[in-house]
């Protein structure tokens, strides 16, 4: 729970603990330990934010220029990381983790394929979010799972290096100029005043 106050993502880890808790009193244990960690999150949440809520509309739809759906709609030729594209990665997100769960088998190797579709349904992708999956494939029994957790780590390596960024704009290539990456910016600014 003091993970999910931390960044709320990792609330996807929930249902998925509640598969291995065994037997049924264990996940209740879990249940009731969940809303009894709530209370006090949302109390310190309150002292320190207020009555605000963050503007999850508009920060979710920023991108960044190497994010999974950024790239994916630059190469099917729709503009970039679109609203469309993004609706369509929640619900490829929420289909992939329905599909995880009923399968019901090791529940850190389903944790961590939820969590790899999770970063790579983000719009705003940074590299560190790598740091999600890692635990779930170091410990998982998917020799897959961390093969992709390798690759995709290298994948955020090479293109969140600074001289990626140099050397594409030496040769003409600007993710960020489509109609998606162009709105996005205009927003970010927007969002920074």
């Amino acid at each position: 729970m003091i993970a999910i106050a931390m960044k709320f993502t990792a609330v996807l880890l929930l249902p998925f603990l509640l598969i291995a808790a065994r037997p049924v009193r264990r996940r209740m244990n879990v249940l009731v330990g969940a809303a009894v960690m709530t209370v006090p999150l949302i109390a310190m949440y309150l002292g320190v934010f207020g009555f605000t809520a963050p503007n999850l509309a508009d920060q979710s739809t920023l991108l960044t220029p190497w994010s999974i759906p950024n790239v994916v709609g630059l190469i099917l030729g729709l503009g970039g990381g679109t609203p469309g594209l993004l609706r369509v990665a929640n619900v490829a997100l929420v289909v992939a983790v329905a599909l995880l769960l009923r399968r019901r088998r090791d529940w850190l190797v389903g944790a961590g394929w939820s969590t790899f579709v999770l970063i790579a349904s983000l719009a705003w992708l940074v590299p560190w979010y790598v740091i999600w999956m890692l635990p779930l494939a170091a410990i998982g029994t998917s020799l897959t799972l961390r093969r992709v957790t390798l690759a995709f780590t290298a994948y955020l390596v090479i293109t969140f290096a600074p001289y990626t960024g140099s050397l594409l704009s030496k040769v003409g290539i600007n993710l960020m100029n489509s109609s998606a990456g162009r709105a996005s910016q205009v927003l970010q600014h927007k969002l920074e005043q």
